[in-house]
């Protein structure tokens, strides 16, 4: 890292710190490991050096790969517990290009992790909401209930889509859970359970397509769905509880003669 000049070899370093990081994962407690924390923030460095080369001019680094290498810088402060600095650096990147579908995302993600981890449940709110800056009205992060109506009905954003929806669903039921919400934790769990729903009725293309690159939702929508049906004392029938079933055939007619 010190002694490399060539873009290309100073993203790999970095790129490398962070998969390194990522081999040691959580410790005990669900806890960062140490070592992890160690190559993530080596990680960090060598995003940072390469941002700090193009302000200086030393790097050509502009435009999309700026913003790609400072979604990278952001995801390694979140995977080092470093939400409020990894939010900081998603809203940097939003204040300019708003519309940047992975950005927003990533940031939803990292609302919803940082509620799991913290357990403040007010970021599972940030999460489906979104959150701004202090000094606007309009969000920065649209959270994954923006994000869902976005990528609504385009076919170019079907995978984005049904994540943001499963992560409404996902969001509302960890934030019902949560101990001090217990007083509203059957309105939180009804919600969720209607939104999980009412994907289902008016989406129910869970399958995907291998051919076109579609994932597949079905397994973790019918967890989802089971889990949900088990906290509200339902039958746990997965999503056969929400799918419709076809109605019955019309009954033949004699032609008169």
């Amino acid at each position: 890292r010190s002694t490399a000049t060539e873009l290309n070899v100073l993203y790999w370093v970095a790129s490398t710190y962070h998969s390194m990081g990522d081999s040691y994962g959580l410790g005990p407690n669900n806890q960062i490991a140490p070592d992890a924390k160690r190559y993530y923030g080596e990680a960090a460095k060598s995003f940072q050096d390469i941002l700090d080369r193009g302000k200086s001019g030393k790097l050509q680094v502009e435009g999309q790969l700026q913003g790609q290498i400072g979604l990278q810088l952001a995801k390694t402060r979140r995977a080092m517990g470093e939400y409020d600095a990894a939010i900081k650096l998603f809203m940097e990147t939003l204040a300019k290009s708003p519309a940047l579908l992975s950005v927003q995302t990533e940031a939803a993600k990292t609302y919803e992790e940082w509620a799991d981890r913290s357990g403040d449940s007010k970021y599972y709110l940030h999460a489906i909401q979104g959150s701004m800056e202090n000094r606007t009205k309009k969000s920065t992060v649209w959270g994954w209930a923006e994000i869902a109506k976005i990528t609504s009905g385009k076919p170019q954003f079907r995978d984005a889509f049904y994540e943001a929806r499963y992560h409404v669903a996902l969001a509302r039921s960890k934030f019902a859970m949560n101990p001090k919400n217990a007083a509203d934790k059957k309105k939180h769990l009804d919600a969720a359970d209607q939104a999980l729903g009412k994907t289902i009725q008016l989406y129910p293309n869970l399958e995907g397509n291998p051919a076109e690159n579609q994932k597949a939702f079905r397994a973790k929508y019918d967890t989802l769905a089971k889990m949900l049906q088990k906290a509200l004392g339902k039958p746990e029938k997965g999503l056969a509880a929400y799918e419709q079933p076809a109605p019955p055939a019309a009954p033949a007619t004699t032609a008169k003669k």
